[in-house]
């Protein structure tokens, strides 16, 4: 009787033992998560960015970093690794006559990656023989999908500012991106507010 006693306190023992590991293992991994996410909130912080919920972009649509370093990484190199370019475009209207007083032409701004854009645009009215300009109007959109970002613009905060002798100036396009992350496994969303500014 004695054995099979020393057999069932040897039992509850490893049952207890294996079951206070595992308890030690989820307390460990809550911790390691909570560390994690207090490291990626610094950055974001540091970086002068917002936190937002993370489920406002689709899972399958968000960008994927394996350590902390790396989603780092891409917040500083956020702006250049996109694709810039400066470009006149005409409106057709500009194409009417060559004899035309004025014409309409319109300015853009592209920033890109992958297999979407965003575009910022100017136009605006030039008179042909003063140079002057007039009926300036800012704007800018999100074609095609960018990768764990969404873009809303903000066209009734965006405006320009006129040359001292009208004949140009420079737009201010702004809108705001919204990243969606998962970072060592945790899912992070954050966004900020940007700028794009168009020479005309």
């Amino acid at each position: 009787m004695s054995k099979k006693l020393m057999y069932l306190i040897s039992f509850v023992l490893l049952v207890s033992f294996v079951s206070f590991g595992f308890n030690g293992l989820k307390v460990s991994a809550a911790t390691n998560n909570e560390d994690t996410m207090s490291e990626i909130e610094d950055i974001i912080e540091n970086n002068n960015l917002e936190l937002v919920d993370p489920n406002l972009i689709p899972e399958d649509q968000r960008l994927n970093f394996d350590t902390i370093e790396e989603f780092e990484k891409f917040i500083q190199e956020d702006a250049s690794t996109f694709k810039d370019e400066n470009a006149m475009i005409e409106d057709e209207t500009n194409k009417i006559s060559r004899l035309a007083t004025t014409s309409v032409k319109t300015n853009k701004y592209i920033e890109s990656s992958g297999i979407g854009k965003i575009t910022a645009y100017v136009r605006f009215t030039k008179n042909n023989s003063t140079k002057k300009v007039s009926g300036v109007k800012v704007w800018s959109e999100q074609t095609g999908i960018l990768m764990g970002i969404t873009y809303t613009p903000n066209d009734t905060a965006s405006y320009y500012k006129m040359n001292s002798t009208k004949t140009g100036g420079t737009a201010y396009a702004k809108g705001l991106k919204l990243y969606g992350v998962n970072v060592v496994g945790q899912a992070v969303g954050y966004q900020k507010s940007v700028t794009y500014t168009i020479k005309f």
